[in-house]
This record gives structure tokens, C-alpha cells and sequence, in this order.
């Protein structure tokens, strides 16, 4: 039994023998969860006949039959539902965590993995799916699938804040194998599903590897890049606005302003934790408040539903957003749905604060809304941590540090000063226009520098007059 574990992750070796071994020493313990493994090298057309045999053997020492081709898909394809569905590929391990063994290349031996429960997951579907694809290298989707899977596992495994690693073996590396076409079909598939990770991960790897092909329009319609500048999703916007930028189009492209006002929204950041509190009653917003900024928060205030809208939606730093179950103009119900209406504001995390007598109203808007939650109100900071975990948690993956805040502004603003300085070269960009976020990070010392040198290239009368 203790030799399972390194044989599972031997059948992950580069080398063909290393490979063969492993799958006959399953075979011969009949260790049935190896039995996913050994599909592919028994009906693939790309296997060798020593690797075919050697499948053919494992498979029937440990289910007594070889699959057809057909239901080697349909295992297959069940198996990556599973995961997706939440079935642990591996032992569970404290801290949320799963174990996995694969092949470590520098130490050329397996080794165990500790991984994420959703990055091993992901992990596992993706391998499963590229083995879906050998056995069906006609099938577009199974690729789509495997590519999907495996970026966003690496995105989760490396930090969502930090570029795919690429070299052999790794999701960027078989992205851009697959070419752009294929991985702008990732992008297009992952938008539809809602998953911003995936998409994120793919607008990167089109950066590095697409032209401007990518942005031209059919009958019209925006392209997927555009579309993607559009997405609530912080890291989703970023990834697809840089991406644009590095293929560096020297013709307008239906949608362009979007990429205007990213840059103006990304440069406008100071980096600094913000939340927003709407509460009818203005003692009742300070109390909280206070309590947010006792945690780290610079906070604002607001005592209507539109009014707090309006300020989420002009500002890219907000982390969370409380409003009081009773506010009016419009009601607290409605408010939410403003929020998730606009992209701007679809992906912050609302706490819906409850009456301590009739909590039920602000339940049901957060049983209504993925990210909301309702609590009563905190009676000390204590409680307000425990509350803004709980909204940090719904949030997952889409909470922006400032770290990475300040770092996309310091791009941003960089990209702006290189438009500006050739700003001949982009006469449809409407550079003008984001004097305003620029004057505004002007006011940040980490940023100062840039912002100067980016005002000094616009070179507007109020931008000239905010660096004297």
C-alpha cells in the first residue's frame, strides 16, 4: 500500500519506461483508482505498442476487461464531472488540502503534493481531460476543457496575483501550443461560465501570443478580449486590458473606450482597503464605520441606496459594502440588484445588516445573492472581524489585495505615458480623458512618479496645473 502513492505519481514521468513500470505495478496490485490512468495509453493513437500492452495487462488485472473506445470516453468524461463536482482526486490532508503524487522533474522521482482542494481538483480534471483529448484529438471541446481546467488550477496553485508559470509541463506552455484561436475559445467558453480565474489566465496567454487579429470585429460584435474588459471581475478586466495593450493594435477596434476607461479606473486606484456603509441613520453609519477603520479600512458613507451605488461605482477600491436592511431610496432589496447590474459593482461583497427583532428581511436578499451575507450589527470590533470574514469568504478569489491594487496602477499608468508619448500612433484611444485619474494618483506617493511623468506627457491644462 505505502507504494501506491509514488507509482501514481511515476505514471506522470516524461520517460516512457519509467511510465510502463508504473502502470504494470499497479496493475499487479490492482489498485483500481489507477485505472483512470491507464485509458489513454490503451486507446490513444499517439501510445506505443509498449505502453499499449502494458495498459491492456494493468486493465485486466484490475477490472478483468478493456474499455472500447466509447466507453473509455464515457469514463472518462464522468470521472472530470466528479471532480467538478467535488469529489477529493486524492487523501484529504489538513488545512483544506488534498495529496496528490506526481512526477517532480528536477528530482527526477514522484513526490507528494499538498495542494489546494480546488486547485487539486482542477488538476485532475484537467489531466483527465487531456487524456479525453488523445483518445479524441478530433474533439475541440475536450481541449477547450483541459486547457480551461488547468489554467485556472495554476492561476489558484501560483496566486490568482501572480503571472502563470510557464516552461514544459505547464498549463501556459500547452496554451500556447494550442495556438490563439484555441485559447480565445477558452476565454469566450470561460466568460460564458462565469469563471473569472480561467479567463484571466487565457487573456494572459493571448497577450503574449496574439495579434491584432484578435480584435477585429465580426458584423460588428466586439471581440472576446473587448467582452472581457467588461466583466466585473477585478483581475479578469486587468488581465484582458493589459493583454490588448501588449498586442499593441495600431487601428481602432470596435470597443476601444473600454479600454479607456480601464486604464482610467486602474490608474485612479490608491491601493488603500476601502468600505463603503449605507445606513439611514448617519450615527449608526459613523459607529460602524469606525469599527471598519479600527480594522484597516478607509471608509465612506452614504444614507441611500443609490447614493452608496453611485460611490461604489465611481471608485475600483471598495473591498465590501454594508447597507442597513432599512435603507430607502431605494430599498435595501433592490439596491443589491443595482449592484449586481452593473460591472462595476457585480463583484463586491454586500453585508446586509439586519434588524435584531426581524432579521428575515436581510436574509432572505443574502439567501437571494451568492455574495451577500446578513448579520445584526456588531457590538464591537470583534465582531465586526468575524463579520468581515464572513464577507471575505464569499468573496474568494475576487478580494484584490493592495498590494496587487497598487501594482495595477503602477502599470496603468505606465501604459498611459507610453500611448502618450507616441499619441499619433493611437489617435482612437482618448488618452485626454484620463488627465482625471492620473491628477488623482498623482496624490498617492507610490505612484507620484509615474503620474507625474504620464501628466507631463497628456500634457493638459489641469494636468500641467496639478504638477506645479
Amino acid at each position: 500500500a505505502e507504494a501506491r502513492g509514488p507509482l501514481l505519481g511515476a505514471i506522470f514521468a516524461p520517460e516512457e519506461n519509467t511510465r510502463a513500470y508504473a502502470i504494470e505495478a499497479l496493475g499487479r496490485m490492482r489498485v483500481e483508482r489507477a485505472t483512470r490512468y491507464m485509458i489513454a495509453p490503451y486507446l490513444a493513437d499517439d501510445s506505443s505498442q509498449r505502453m499499449r500492452d502494458s495498459a491492456e495487462l494493468a486493465l485486466r488485472r484490475t477490472v478483468g476487461a478493456v474499455p472500447s473506445l466509447a466507453s473509455g470516453r464515457v469514463y472518462l468524461r464522468q470521472l472530470i464531472d466528479r471532480m467538478m463536482s467535488g469529489e477529493l482526486p486524492g487523501r484529504p490532508v489538513e488545512g483544506n488540502a488534498v495529496e496528490l503524487w506526481r512526477w517532480n522533474q528536477e528530482r527526477q522521482e514522484p513526490v507528494a503534493m499538498r495542494l489546494p482542494t480546488e486547485a487539486a481538483r482542477l488538476m485532475e480534471a484537467g489531466n483527465l481531460a487531456y487524456d479525453l483529448l488523445r483518445i479524441s484529438p478530433e474533439d475541440s471541446d475536450y481541449q477547450r476543457l483541459a486547457l480551461s481546467t488547468r489554467l485556472k488550477a495554476d492561476k489558484i496553485l501560483f496566486g490568482p496575483d501572480q503571472p502563470l508559470p510557464q516552461g514544459a509541463g505547464t498549463a501556459y506552455a500547452a496554451a500556447v501550443a494550442a495556438g490563439p484561436d484555441a485559447v480565445e475559445e477558452v476565454l469566450a467558453a470561460a466568460l460564458k461560465q462565469n469563471e473569472p480565474l480561467a479567463a484571466a489566465a487565457a487573456a494572459e496567454v493571448l497577450g503574449d501570443i496574439g495579434g491584432p487579429e484578435l480584435l477585429r470585429s465580426q458584423g460588428g460584435a466586439m471581440s472576446t478580449l473587448v467582452r472581457a474588459l467588461q466583466q466585473p471581475s477585478q483581475r479578469l478586466k486587468f488581465a484582458a486590458m493589459e493583454a490588448i495593450l501588449k498586442i499593441n493594435p495600431r487601428q481602432s477596434f470596435v470597443g476601444a473606450g473600454f479600454l479607456t476607461q480601464a486604464l482610467g479606473r486602474f490608474a485612479a486606484s490608491d491601493g488603500v482597503p476601502r468600505a463603503l456603509v449605507a445606513h439611514t441613520h448617519s450615527d449608526e453609519a459613523r459607529t460602524l464605520g469606525a469599527m471598519l477603520e479600527y480594522l484597516g479600512y478607509e471608509t465612506d458613507a452614504a444614507t441611500t441606496g443609490r447614493e452608496v451605488f453611485l460611490a461604489a461605482a465611481r471608485n475600483a477600491d471598495y473591498d465590501l459594502v454594508l447597507i442597513d436592511d432599512g435603507l430607502t431610496q431605494p430599498n435595501a432589496s433592490e439596491t443589491v440588484q443595482m449592484f449586481r447590474k452593473d460591472a462595476r459593482t457585480a463583484r463586491l461583497p454586500i453585508g446586509v445588516v439586519a434588524d435584531f427583532e426581524q432579521p428575515e428581511y436581510a436574509q432572505r436578499i443574502a439567501e437571494a445573492d451568492p455574495l451577500a451575507v446578513s448579520f445584526t450589527a456588531p457590538l464591537d470590533t470583534v465582531g465586526m472581524r468575524l463579520r468581515v470574514q464572513s464577507l471575505m469568504e464569499v468573496a474568494g478569489y475576487g478580494v484584490v489585495p493592495e498590494h496587487e491594487r497598487l501594482s495595477q496602477a503602477e502599470t496603468a499608468l505606465d501604459y498611459i505615458g507610453r500611448l502618450a508619448e507616441a499619441e499619433s500612433a493611437y489617435p482612437f484611444y482618448d488618452l485626454i480623458s484620463l488627465s482625471p485619474a492620473v491628477e488623482r494618483s498623482l496624490r498617492t506617493p507610490a505612484l507620484a512618479e509615474r503620474a507625474a511623468r504620464a501628466l507631463g506627457l497628456l500634457g493638459t491644462p489641469s494636468g500641467q496645473q496639478a504638477l506645479v
